[in-house]
């Protein structure tokens, strides 16, 4: 189901900026959201919000009461590095599988390289953290672990949306983060390509850089120093 929601040319960029909303406060800790108001605020269907709330339920963002209404869940930044230690988890035994391998098709994890690369000649940020992702993403799928494909994929999202503060909310990891993608992200390939030792070791300290700076960023939220307008 998920899947035909994230295809929907309507629906990814309000799940995009919901999630956003969500992460930098603008709705109240239990506030409730229907539809109506939901739809009247991105300016969308209330079929697209209908479709939208399926994922950020799944993702831990809003949750269903035993009336049917529907309140927002904030992250806290226990639940930022719950989210770090199961990237972490799935990315890392990821690689140690795909190192022991025998052989494996290089094909889809280069597409995904190549796709990243060919993103950033574009202006819109999120299509260079979606690319980021799926490249991550790629790499789990080559492991041929199916439940860590499957786990990996209902968190995608997340992820990119806390990607997105990182690079916005913290200028110094942005423009690092800008510059040294290609050449990362070339030496990971390369390692799990060459099966070199390191392998584990670059992706633990890219994941561990990124949790840093998340918790970095949501601290300024929930402090107050990151002000958005509220919404509910």
């Amino acid at each position: 189901m998920y899947s035909a929601i994230l295809r929907s040319s309507a629906t990814v960029p309000v799940l995009d900026q919901l999630r956003i909303d969500i992460l930098m406060g603008r709705y109240k800790h239990n506030g409730k959201i229907t539809e109506l108001r939901l739809a009247d605020h991105y300016g969308v269907s209330r079929a697209t919000i209908r479709g939208v709330l399926p994922v950020l339920e799944a993702e831990g963002l809003i949750k269903t009461m035993d009336n049917g209404t529907k309140c927002v869940v904030p992250m806290t930044l226990k639940d930022v590095n719950n989210l770090y230690d199961m990237r972490e988890y799935v990315e890392v035994n990821a690689v140690r599988r795909i190192l022991v391998m025998d052989s494996f098709d290089q094909s889809h994890l280069l597409r995904a390289l190549g796709l990243l690369v060919e993103s950033l000649g574009s202006d819109d940020l999120r299509s260079v953290l979606r690319a980021d992702m799926n490249f991550h993403a790629a790499m789990v799928d080559l492991c041929g672990n199916r439940i860590y494909s499957q786990i990996y994929s209902v968190f995608k999202g997340l992820e990119i949306a806390f990607f997105e503060l990182n690079v916005e909310l913290h200028p110094e990891y942005k423009a690092r983060f800008l510059s040294e993608l290609t050449a990362l992200h070339t030496e990971m390939t390369l390692s799990l390509v060459s099966k070199k030792g390191d392998a584990v070791d670059l992706f633990e300290r890219h994941i561990e850089e990124g949790r840093d700076i998340s918790l970095q960023v949501m601290r300024r939220v929930q402090d107050g120093e990151l002000m958005a307008p509220p919404i509910v």
